[in-house]
């Protein structure tokens, strides 16, 4: 009959019995059976003991480990060890204590009515003919299992006797920026959560769009447990803001202090590597500034528009009457914040020019060039090219009447 060296040969017996066997074995037997905190052989073999006073306990290890009720008490016997035997390394009454639980095992008829959570399976063979230690309690099988389950234990998870290591999460991006999609994989199925809120269930891998910048928890729980990891957006967002300083005088500035741009006019770019820019813009119009961050994560490009107003004006006119009164005797032009200015003015009936000048305080008296002979009455063209501030060059075709008494 096997006796063994140490505690430890005999705890590997029944664990190795217990992952192998074709069936769930009662929770209990997991429970009580775990040596993995205790160091100390004596240790062990005090748990042991405790665990085969308990007669209910020891006929449950005998109907799985299929090993006889003597076996157990050999490991007690043991006169091998490298310090002392495991009689000598208890107590008198705690040795004489388990014996006689053991010697009694077959003969308490109350036991039997316990014994519920053993599965049925199994059945216990008793043996009358004797009440010795040495008489072997047989178990055998009356069930064939074709399929055995696997031989991690789920549903008792809290037992330190298994080892379980949830599936890690694997992110495509731990630090995302705003608004980006993630991958989030795992090796095996299971429920995912954001925060502690269901995101999608048995599946290995979800996608999620990123929209904060607070920490987010993502959670994925299987059948092995639960796991975690931290995912937290970028924000560098920022917003141009402008500044009118006068018509044509602006400033600009982003309202993130920290990142540095480079900044574009109309798609030319005027100013590198800073954060604020002035300008001086006189074109009249809409305009378009535009920022591009200069090695910044998650920070785009943005656009901002600006208005730019005309301060210039011209005013045309279509008579006038050159009759020495002292009252719109001169063709006049009213043109105010100016570039370039020039009017000519034509005789339709002759086609010639009767009239030309760059200034428009300079003005058409009625006669050839301002000091030739006076031109008859009638329809006059005057075409008048000018500039206004910060606007495009023009040109205007004005029809007016010259009247004489």
């Amino acid at each position: 009959m096997k006796r063994f060296k140490n505690i430890s040969e005999f705890e590997k017996l029944v664990k190795d019995q217990l992952e192998n066997h074709s069936s769930p074995p009662p929770s209990s037997i997991i429970e009580n059976f775990d040596f993995s905190s205790l160091e100390q052989s004596s240790a062990k073999t005090a748990k042991l003991i405790e665990l085969i006073k308990n007669p209910i306990q020891a006929i449950k290890i005998a109907s799985i480990v299929g090993a006889s009720a003597t076996m157990l008490f050999f490991a007690l016997e043991n006169k091998n060890t490298p310090t002392k035997d495991f009689k000598s390394s208890m107590p008198e009454e705690t040795y004489t204590s388990a014996v006689d639980s053991a010697a009694n095992l077959q003969n308490t008829e109350s036991i039997k009515k316990e014994l519920t959570d053993i599965p049925k399976e199994f059945k216990i063979v008793k043996n009358d003919t004797t009440n010795s230690l040495i008489q072997p309690l047989q178990t055998e099988i009356t069930q064939e299992v074709e399929n055995p389950i696997s031989t991690k234990v789920i549903e008792d998870k809290s037992s330190n006797s298994i080892n379980y290591t949830p599936d890690n999460i694997v992110v495509s991006n731990a630090n995302p920026c705003i608004g980006e999609m993630i991958t989030l994989k795992s090796k095996t199925k299971g429920d995912w959560y954001i925060n502690d809120r269901i995101l999608s269930r048995n599946t290995d891998q979800i996608e999620y769009k990123t929209d904060s910048d607070k920490p987010l928890s993502v959670g994925f729980v299987n059948e092995y447990g639960k796991t975690y990891e931290v995912i937290k957006g970028i924000n560098n967002d920022y917003q141009i803001i402008t500044k009118k300083i006068n018509s044509t005088e602006f400033s600009f500035s982003i309202s993130n202090q920290e990142i540095l741009v480079n900044w574009y006019l109309d798609g030319l770019l005027i100013v590198e590597n800073t954060n604020k820019c002035q300008l001086n813009e006189k074109q009249v119009g809409e305009h378009v500034i535009k920022t591009i961050p200069v090695d910044v994560p998650c920070a785009k490009e943005s656009k901002s528009t600006f208005q730019v107003k005309g301060t210039g004006s011209i005013k045309f006119f279509n008579v006038f009457t050159p009759n020495g009164d002292g009252t719109n005797d001169e063709y006049p032009v009213e043109i105010k914040n100016y570039e370039t200015y020039q009017i000519l003015i034509y005789d339709q009936i002759k086609n010639q020019i009767v009239f030309t000048s760059n200034d428009p305080n300079n003005r058409w008296d009625g006669s050839i060039n301002n000091q030739g002979e006076n031109c008859p009455p009638g329809e006059y063209l005057a075409k008048i090219n000018y500039t206004l501030n910060g606007e495009k060059a023009q040109t205007k075709n004005i029809k007016f009447t010259l009247i004489r008494p």
